[in-house]
Parts: C-alpha cells; structure tokens; sequence
C-alpha cells in the first residue's frame, strides 16, 4: 500500500503505486488532508477497478457475488 507524500516543491499530493506491472502516479494540488483524501481515494480506486470509473451492472454484480 502506497502513501501520500507532499512534495513542497510543486504543491501536490502524490502517490506512486504498481499493479500488474503497471506503474502509476497520481495527483493532487489540493492542500491539506482534503487533497491526500483525494489522491488516496483515486489511487484505491484504481487498484480496486483497474481505473474504471464506469461499470457496468453486470461487472458490479460480479464483485459483490
């Protein structure tokens, strides 16, 4: 599980993460706990879906069963 880091330099989140030898970085310019709540809700979001952000009923059904 990857953490949020603040870098001062730019002013954002980020957080790096790997799955399925698939590497991805991910952002946000908000400041404060908002802005980490944010870059972490995408990135387990991704590690999740795979980044699909629309699924459809029958996918979802599949998760849940």
């Amino acid at each position: 599980m990857a953490t949020a880091k603040w870098n001062k330099k730019r002013g954002l989140w980020i957080v790096q993460g790997q799955q399925n030898g698939i590497k991805k970085t991910f952002y946000s310019s908000t400041p404060g706990a908002r802005g980490r709540r944010e870059v972490m809700d995408e990135y387990d979001d991704w590690l999740e879906f795979g980044g699909v952000k629309n699924i459809t009923v029958e996918a979802c059904g599949a998760l849940y069963l």
